[in-house]
């Protein structure tokens, strides 16, 4: 009977630590160089990048600094006025 009770204590955990990994993802993804790829920003996204806002909050989990653009949010240890460069991660 103890057995059983440690093997389902163990298949609990197993699971619940699988599907923290899989909740982590999208965060974890979020903080590599960014959903838009940099060798397709042109001129023209300039004035759509400078057209951002600064958001102080929490998203997807994690707190801090984003300059959100066109609704995806680009994570900044802190807010560069008047706006963050594109080019710079």
């Amino acid at each position: 009977m103890v057995l059983r009770v440690i093997s389902v204590n163990r298949l609990v955990a197993a699971v619940l630590g699988v599907l923290c990994i899989f909740a982590s993802l999208p965060v974890l993804a979020q903080w590599g160089s960014g959903p838009y790829p940099m060798h397709r920003f042109h001129e023209r996204h300039v004035q759509v990048w400078r057209g951002g806002n600064w958001y102080h909050g929490g998203y997807q989990g994690r707190f801090g600094w984003y300059w959100v653009v066109g609704g995806v949010y680009y994570p900044y240890p802190s807010p560069i006025y008047p706006y963050p460069d594109p080019y710079i991660p």
